[in-house]
């Protein structure tokens, strides 16, 4: 009886070392205790790699959920001051190795604060989110729409071949 004990701790001990390492570097396709260890100890470690299992993914997720947050805004959801600046941090040190131009386009509504104070906030979020979503639409894949704050946007345009196509990306966003 005690050498089966014994036998039975062995293994589960050789389990648990091979979930650690599964746990350190996660490979989202593969079971977490397969096949599943023996006895009561079996039970409890499986349970225990369960919860541990899914707090790290609730991490992972919660983590990715923030730095969304931190770079996007709340109401609109497209890039905030603090992505737009990130972005055009990048977009400035990858333009000076091409002959490519950068465009930055501001955008500010003239007459906002009318629409906020007949039709009140609700209706000036509306706006602002229509706006948000109008530049998104008219941005090409890989540039970055964002809101400054208040009725300010902008766009940041990068592999603009020449003055024409700036032109132009500014008419459509007009």
């Amino acid at each position: 009886a005690a050498a089966s004990a014994f036998n039975e701790v062995v293994e589960n001990l050789q389990i648990v070392e091979q979930k650690v390492r599964h746990l350190a570097e996660p490979q989202p396709a593969a079971p977490l205790l397969d096949p599943p260890p023996p006895g009561e100890l079996g039970r409890t470690l499986t349970t225990s790699f369960d919860v541990l299992d899914e707090s790290i993914r609730d991490r992972a997720s919660l983590h990715d959920e923030l730095a969304h947050r931190a770079t996007h805004n709340q109401l609109t959801g497209i890039a905030n001051r603090a992505g737009i600046l990130a972005a055009l941090e990048r977009a400035v040190a990858r333009v000076g190795r091409s002959d490519a131009a950068l465009l930055v386009a501001f955008l500010d509504l003239d007459g906002f604060k009318a629409v906020n104070d007949t039709w009140g906030h609700r209706r000036g979020d509306e706006v602002l989110c229509q706006v948000a979503a109008r530049l998104a639409t008219h941005a090409r894949a890989g540039d970055v729409a964002g809101r400054l704050g208040g009725d300010e946007f902008v766009l940041v345009a990068e592999h603009i071949p020449n003055q024409e196509i700036a032109l132009e990306l500014g008419r459509r966003i007009a």
